[in-house]
């Protein structure tokens, strides 16, 4: 496992700078560090999926020794709307 986590765009972040995960509606998850400065957003208009990505990144931020990479192919499958 590792201190640092690969997001969807390549980009990657340490574990010990996020302090904030949250999602903001129909827009994607915003990690901020102790000052609040944005330090990874990930894109995700999709509340489902962003739900998914918040909940991964909590996860990777509690952890001091980091998670296993995960597997952001989830946010490229197609969105199913309820009618």
């Amino acid at each position: 496992m590792s201190h640092f986590i690969l997001l969807p765009n390549g980009d990657a972040v340490s574990n010990s700078i996020i302090k904030s995960v949250r999602y903001v509606n129909g827009r994607g998850v915003a990690c901020s560090d102790t000052q609040q400065r944005l330090v990874a957003w990930i894109e995700v208009p999709d509340v489902a999926k962003g739900h998914r990505v918040r909940e991964i990144m909590i996860r990777f931020a509690k952890e001091a020794r980091g998670i296993p990479q995960p597997d952001w192919t989830f946010l490229n499958d197609e969105v199913v709307e309820a009618n």
